[in-house]
């Protein structure tokens, strides 16, 4: 069995994101590939420097190279960085002779949740694309006014629909062709961009 380490930022994605990508990964037949229950949370002020202007940001090498330290130690096959902040010289190709994949969860892990929604759900609440909401945390609330990450993460990750997201949600794509290209499965073909569209009034 070959193993899977993931590097995560927030304390819901500590338990979600290894659970999503063991399904990700049984979807993708990689039947040899397992992932580390409990991935190593890294917040993203370490990783990354939020004060940097524009969209793409620089990543604190220094912090990036400690994290994969950490996840190297536990004597990985591969290693997943999952960032909601774009880094520009995040490392994507190896460390320490360990293959390393780095996803950008746009902007945050709920708008994979949101996408996982009916669309009519969506389009009610005026979310025709979760990708392009800066607040996905508080867009999910507002739908489920219940919704905590540290609780409800886990859970609605155990209930998305791997094939359904992947068809709607670009970033979310991309994290099923990583894990594709990691664990040396077919891969899903990648999601042309779309143009921007308004929400209804």
């Amino acid at each position: 069995m070959k193993r899977l380490v993931c590097v995560v930022e927030g304390k819901g994605d500590v338990e979600a994101v290894p659970t999503l990508c063991s399904r990700i990964l049984h979807s993708l037949q990689a039947h040899t590939w397992f992932v580390d229950d409990r991935a190593i949370r890294c917040p993203r002020g370490k990783l990354v420097d939020m004060s940097s202007k524009g969209p793409a940001k620089p990543c604190k090498l220094a912090e990036v190279t400690r994290v994969l330290d950490l996840a190297a130690a536990r004597k990985p096959d591969a290693i997943l960085v999952l960032s909601g902040a774009w880094a520009t010289s995040m490392p994507t190709a190896a460390h320490r002779r360990l293959p390393v994949a780095s996803v950008m969860a746009v902007r945050e892990y709920e708008s994979w949740l949101l996408w996982a929604l009916d669309a009519a759900v969506l389009t009610a609440a005026k979310l025709p694309d979760p990708e392009r909401v800066r607040d996905a945390k508080g867009a999910l609330a507002r739908i489920d006014p219940n919704y905590q990450p540290s609780i409800h993460q886990l859970p609605r990750t155990r209930a998305l629909d791997i094939k359904h997201v992947t068809t709607r949600s670009r970033s979310f794509n991309k994290l099923v062709r990583e894990l594709a290209r990691l664990s040396g499965r077919p891969a899903p073909r990648p999601l042309r961009p779309t143009a921007p569209t308004k929400p209804r009034p």
